[in-house]
């Protein structure tokens, strides 16, 4: 009896854990993956396509890049040493993988040490738990050394960036900026009502939209693009504030010893849904917009890149 009673929790236990890996590794659409490096002559190895069947799977997109994102922490502290550091962007898909990733933290104590560095000052008013700083509080505390943030006010007019830059609660994290080796950030559509950019202009009722406005097909970390290239802001347009620009981004993308990953996903609120190809290929077509080193998409977004969406 005694025997049968520690077989079952044997079975019980290599369940559990088969559902726990399961849920960890959401399925890699590998063909699709392939196909879009194909298309857009991407390096190889550098897209992933998650299989999104139904909504509720879209985390499974954020939880796929935060596997990369162990697996690439661990390759820059084997060539390097020390401690990691990670620019996190704002967004619903950087909340999601910001879970992921804590998560995979707490499970893998071989992970390095990692310095989280907040990469966009503030969000939409009414969407705080969208900002940057906000995901620190998901970290486990063993496993960072340290957290820097970004304060700045919401909207600044673009005249004002490098006086903001050198403010304290500005500076620390400029300064910071050299030392990320890792940067994770999702995407909007500026045709998605949901997107946070259009969010945060709307609540300016009083204020003219920035020159950029009608060109803007999405953002990176709130910095506009349209369809061949990053958008330039005037004197008196109102911007977020970031460590990086969309041309900062390239050019870290292409180092060896640095890694970009953008996470582009349906919305989840729109219905029917609404896919995100219309805005990711203009970074996938121009070489020079390629602000991602790794791509981490849902399989219907993929198929819209294939198919002309």
């Amino acid at each position: 009896m005694l025997q049968k009673h520690i077989d079952f929790l044997s079975a019980q236990s290599q369940f559990d854990s088969a559902v726990h890996r399961h849920s960890l590794v959401p399925p890699l659409e590998e063909k699709l993956a392939q196909a879009i490096e194909n298309k857009f002559s991407c390096p190889r190895g550098s897209v992933r396509v998650v299989d999104c069947p139904a909504p509720g799977s879209n985390e499974s997109v954020a939880a796929s890049a935060a596997e990369w994102a162990v697996d690439l922490v661990k390759e820059l502290h084997q060539a390097a040493g020390g401690t990691i550091g990670v620019g996190l962007g704002p967004g619903r898909a950087t909340l999601d993988f910001s879970r992921a990733f804590s998560r995979r933290l707490r499970e893998d104590p071989s992970v390095p040490k990692l310095n989280l560095v907040a990469i966009s000052a503030a969000s939409p008013v009414r969407c705080p738990e969208y900002s940057s700083i906000s995901f620190f509080n998901l970290f486990p505390p063993t496993s960072v050394d340290q957290r820097i943030g970004l304060f700045a006010e919401t909207l600044v007019r673009s005249q004002l960036i490098q006086e903001i830059q050198a403010r304290p609660g500005c500076r620390e994290a400029f300064e910071a900026a050299k030392d990320i080796h890792l940067v994770v950030t999702s995407m909007g559509d500026m045709e998605d009502e949901h997107a946070l950019l259009r969010i945060w202009y709307s609540e300016c009722q009083n204020e003219p939209k920035p020159s950029w406005w009608g060109e803007a097909v999405g953002d990176i970390q709130y910095r506009p693009f349209g369809v061949d290239r990053f958008l330039k802001d005037k004197l008196n347009d109102l911007r977020a504030v970031t460590l990086f620009e969309l041309d900062d981004m390239v050019t870290l993308a292409r180092r060896r010893d640095r890694h970009v990953i953008l996470i582009a996903r349906q919305c989840g609120l729109c219905e029917p849904r609404r896919t995100k190809a219309k805005a990711v290929r203009p970074i996938l077509k121009n070489p020079d917009m390629r602000v991602f080193s790794r791509l981490v998409l849902d399989s219907p977004t993929a198929y819209g890149l294939l198919q002309g969406e």
